[in-house]
């Protein structure tokens, strides 16, 4: 007798495989997807603290005040506070959530 073709197990086993590598497939891009969100967060948050460091560098040294303030869905907020005190330096803090915290430490002491 001369059979040809495939058998309903033969079929079952191949579906079984498809659907397995598929399903592998369809976590994969769900992972890649949500881990390219949470880069772009990081992103956005570490240049909106590099902002905001580059704009406080800016101003005169008896006008640098702590502070928040809100860019689209980032909060982002700063503060001021002396570094020793009889150097006369300052540290200033700059936190931008989401996209964790982005802790930017900037130590400036008084032009002479």
């Amino acid at each position: 007798m001369d059979e040809r073709g495939f058998s309903l197990l033969d079929a079952l086993i191949a579906a079984v495989i498809l659907v397995t590598g598929i399903g592998a497939l369809v976590q994969l891009f769900v992972i890649a997807s949500q881990s390219a969100t949470a880069a772009a967060q990081a992103t956005m948050a570490a240049t909106l603290a590099a902002s905001k460091v580059e704009e406080l560098r800016s101003l005169e040294w008896g006008d640098v005040r702590g502070g928040g303030d809100r860019i689209a869905e980032y909060t982002r907020t700063w503060s001021v506070e002396p570094l020793d005190a009889g150097a006369g330096a300052i540290v200033i803090q700059v936190a931008v959530m989401p996209g964790g915290a982005h802790l930017v430490t900037l130590r400036r002491r008084p032009v002479p």
